[in-house]
């Protein structure tokens, strides 16, 4: 764990980076911890956004957690979330391996939905309800600092954000 540290501020990404992975290519690089704005011999930084940027845990939890409340029914918004995130990266690993036809991060969530819910059947949803479900990877909250530090970041360095690799059909 560390912050990114303004000089004279206070840390940016403070929320983020309790899971981020930030990947800096640095000939020599001492150990992580606090560090001023601007690193020596740092040009680029590169990180994951999906939960960097992007509050996706918790966004899916709140909608799991409204719908399964608006229809009286128990279900662990959490795990199902963890089941339905893990599901779509075992299934990208199939999809890139050939296993699997190539298909879209939506087509996969929306795949991996189906199999979700067999699991947790206390939530039954129509495959309308499915699709408008699966639609919540496009409304993702964002962490509260994540644009205001990004924006910080690239006053001193190019930023690259990553993401699912997306598997397009040919």
């Amino acid at each position: 764990r560390f912050s990114v540290q303004v000089r004279g501020g206070s840390p940016i990404f403070s929320q983020s980076l309790r899971t981020v992975r930030l990947v800096v290519a640095i000939a020599g690089a001492g150990e992580w911890g606090e560090v001023p704005m601007k690193i020596p011999r740092v040009k680029a930084l590169t990180f994951d956004i999906g939960g960097t940027v992007f509050d996706w845990r918790g966004t899916i939890e709140a909608e799991l957690q409204a719908l399964s409340s608006n229809r009286n029914v128990e279900l662990d918004a959490r795990q199902f979330a963890s089941d339905w995130r893990g599901g779509m990266f075992a299934n990208l690993a199939l999809v890139k391996s050939g296993e699997l036809p190539r298909m879209n991060a939506d087509e996969l969530h929306r795949m991996v939905l189906d199999e979700v819910l067999e699991t947790h059947s206390s939530l039954e949803l129509s495959g309308d309800e499915r699709d408008a479900l699966n639609q919540i990877w496009h409304r993702l909250h964002t962490w509260p600092d994540a644009v205001e530090a990004i924006h910080k970041l690239r006053g001193s360095y190019a930023v690259n954000v990553l993401t699912v690799q997306l598997c397009h059909r040919r």
